[in-house]
């Protein structure tokens, strides 16, 4: 019901105002968290097949509701339609251009939602080996993206359809109780292993089916090489469960880890509520997070530090200034300092 109203207006009155529906949908409807980026998955291939028509495609900061999943769905239409290629990277291009200045994160969520576009059209013959559904989009990334974050970000893509793949036996994938067995491929690059430990966090959550402390057990047990990036991103998907814990039981969870790993996962938390909170105002919900009663000192300088880390690439300068002056005072990053 909610895509069909926001492809509706979408239609007649241009993605903006669809933008605009988006946000007040969230906010009248807290269930809307669990289906807000499959929605915005539709609206992404609703606005390519008028982008291929030659109507303009307003492109505004607000393209990064509910983690750039427009992207995910504009790419894959594209690269359905007009394969992986130049066409591809002009539209990334013009991306990081509209928006670089104001959402640095934009033109890397591009190229994210190219990696998805690959790989969520995979070849049958490759169902059962997610090293083989993987490949196509690896390889098209490596000849599109360039090299650096925008590469990093298109490999996230590819591994993160891989492994949404893995809750759907019609795709033959069983972790056999290891999701980050693919990650250790020879064959992937330094950037390529860091992109794929971080985005195998949702086939943990489907392992662990949810249970708190067995999320984070799995990236816990990681080689410090990458521990961090995986037990950020799990920690990441709490704040996309269907049922969110409260503070003082994701704080009791991440406690449990040591001390390095605990200000990992405290830093995860916060990177899933500014990608999942409520559209425009995803900082509201991590500055409580950060003022919980439950975190030291040290702990809360470490939340603050990654609302203003996050913050700063889908937030324009003003805005993060604004944010900034909402901080507590006694932990304020220098960064805010200078604004």
């Amino acid at each position: 019901c909610y895509a069909q109203a926001v492809e509706s207006v979408l239609e007649d009155h241009g993605l903006g105002s669809a933008m605009k529906l988006v946000g007040a949908v969230y906010e009248a409807d807290p269930g809307f968290v669990n289906s807000c980026h499959g929605n915005m998955h539709d609206l992404g291939k609703a606005a390519y097949e008028l982008y291929s028509e030659g109507k303009e495609i307003e492109l505004t900061p607000d393209v990064s509701y509910c983690g750039f999943g427009l992207f995910h769905g504009f790419l894959e239409a594209m690269v359905l339609s007009e394969g992986s290629g130049a066409k591809v990277r002009e539209f990334c291009r013009s991306v990081g251009k509209k928006l670089g200045g104001v959402q640095e994160y934009a033109e890397g969520a591009c190229y994210h939602g190219l990696g998805h576009g690959v790989t969520d059209a995979s070849d049958p013959r490759a169902w059962g080996d997610a090293y083989l559904i993987a490949k196509p989009g690896i390889d098209t990334c490596r000849a599109i993206a360039p090299p650096g974050e925008h590469l990093r970000r298109c490999s996230s893509g590819v591994f993160n359809s891989v492994a949404n793949l893995y809750s759907d036996p019609m795709y033959k994938l069983d972790a056999k109780g290891e999701p980050y067995t693919l990650c250790e491929s020879e064959n992937y690059s330094e950037d390529e292993r860091i992109s794929c430990y971080a985005q195998m966090n949702t086939v943990v959550r489907f392992l662990t089916k949810d249970d708190l402390d067995l999320m984070l057990s799995f990236p816990a047990t990681v080689d410090k090489k990458y521990r961090t990036v995986a037990i950020q991103n799990v920690a990441a998907m709490i704040y996309w469960k269907k049922s969110t814990p409260s503070d003082e039981e994701i704080l009791a969870a991440c406690k449990k880890l040591d001390e390095q790993d605990s200000g990992d996962c405290i830093k995860g938390v916060v990177d899933g509520i500014i990608e999942f909170g409520p559209p425009d105002r995803e900082y509201e919900v991590a500055i409580m997070f950060c003022n919980s009663e439950g975190l030291t000192s040290g702990e809360r300088k470490i939340c603050v530090g990654e609302i203003e880390r996050t913050s700063s690439g889908i937030y324009s300068k003003e805005k993060l200034g604004d944010i900034c002056r909402l901080l507590p005072r006694d932990v304020l990053p220098e960064k805010c300092k200078e604004l």
